[in-house]
């Protein structure tokens, strides 16, 4: 009798308890539901907003073009458009754009026109281009090839039949890549960084007592080729990825080089990081359908802290067109197969530190699943999106064009 009273109060706690999980289960079942609902709803409302900005063609300022255009950069002003197309680049002068243009007289402007084109030099594929920023450098220029060469080019002014024109030519030529060069960003107009196939990291630097560039660093962290680079805002932090499944931050220590400080393994290598605060960047893995956002710790260390879904993912997609932050319009311009995403990221904080939100603006599509040759750049000011793509073999001008403004000014 006293066995079976037991064996009754054990089974007795064991069914309360039972229900007591059962109890809990029902509960976290239910905020479940209620935070899925919340992101639904959320995500219905900003595809029912109507859209205040948007990227529109200007079809009048196309330029055939049937060779390969692997990199575009535009000038800080938006006067001047470089394009290379396979070992030549070919400069081109732009339709002065006001600050505020009606859209239609944009759309009529005379035609982009062709200045000069450079050959000659290089002996492959130009990879790379870029503008230096400031005012009085802003028409000298930087390209990197697959010939392992890096060419620093400069204009002078002609004057012919009473009409100043401006010249172009190769002012600096380095030589230190074995092998392609796939990526480089400057960090002032007289220091710039760049990533090749040889594996290495090179960190260049003008010297103006001598007039010359030199190699001042270079970084043999990656086992692969190198792809992406980013450098944070105050010049402190530099991140790489590439063929392997890593990636590579770096410090700038006090004498001015770079040092290790991090490997972050990943699924799949990539070609797009970029840094969006000195405390937060972001990186795309190869044909992804997520951008990765990795936020740094109050110990410095990056974790991988968010991610956010991006059209063009499991689509095959080239290295170059590199990922973009245009910082006056908190826009990112992230390339993934024959799509360009262009996303809002906006930074608040609050108790808990930074939140961060993205919020896909637009996605610009390119051609069939099969084409794939995709290549651009965005200006500075985020007023330009300049594309070459192989289904139009169009060199393609797109405008910032606000639809809250009364004349649809830009």
């Amino acid at each position: 009798m006293i066995m079976l009273l037991k064996y009754l109060s054990y089974f007795n706690i064991q069914q309360r308890t039972l229900q007591m999980l059962s109890k809990q289960i029902s509960k976290i079942s239910k905020t479940v539901k209620k935070k899925k609902f919340t992101f639904t709803k959320t995500t219905k409302n900003i595809k029912d907003q109507k859209k205040e900005s948007e990227y529109v063609l200007l079809p009048k300022w196309s330029i055939k073009q049937l060779e390969t255009c692997y990199a575009i950069a535009i000038n800080n002003i938006n006067t001047l458009c470089i394009v290379a197309m396979c070992s030549i680049i070919k400069i081109i002068q732009l339709p002065y754009i006001q600050s505020k243009s009606n859209y239609e007289l944009l759309e009529n402007k005379p035609e982009c026109i062709q200045l000069q084109i450079l050959e000659g030099i290089h002996t492959n594929i130009v990879s790379t281009l870029n503008f230096m920023q400031n005012t009085e450098n802003y028409d000298k220029f930087i390209s990197g090839s697959f010939d392992g060469r890096i060419v620093i080019w400069s204009p002078h002014k002609l004057v012919e039949s009473q009409i100043q024109q401006k010249q172009w030519s190769a002012q600096f030529i380095l030589l230190g890549h074995a092998s392609y060069v796939n990526c480089l960003i400057l960090q002032n107009d007289e220091s710039f960084i760049s990533g090749s196939s040889d594996k290495t990291i090179k960190v260049w630097k003008y010297h103006k007592m001598k007039n010359e560039w030199s190699c001042t660093q270079t970084i043999c962290e990656h086992t692969d080729i190198v792809l992406g680079l980013s450098i944070s805002e105050d010049n402190k932090q530099l991140i790489s990825c590439g063929g392997e499944k890593k990636i590579i931050i770096m410090k700038s220590t006090s004498n001015g080089k770079f040092q290790l400080c991090q490997k972050i393994q990943v699924d799949v290598g990539g070609s797009r990081i970029i840094f969006i605060t000195n405390e937060l960047f972001m990186f795309l893995q190869e044909s992804s359908t997520h951008l990765h956002i990795y936020k740094a710790t109050r110990k410095g260390i990056y974790e991988r802290y968010q991610e956010f879904p991006v059209s063009g993912g499991e689509q095959n997609c080239d290295y170059y067109f590199p990922a973009l932050y245009i910082k006056p319009q908190n826009l990112l311009v992230l390339k993934n197969g024959r799509c360009v995403n262009l996303i809002n990221i906006s930074i608040n904080l609050n108790n808990l530190g930074q939140l961060i939100q993205c919020n896909l603006e637009q996605v610009i599509m390119f051609g069939k699943l099969e084409v794939l040759g995709t290549y651009g750049t965005m200006s500075n000011n985020g007023k330009l999106l300049v594309t070459w793509n192989s289904t139009s073999n169009q060199i393609q001008f797109r405008i910032l064009k606000y639809w809250n403004e009364k004349n649809q000014n830009i």
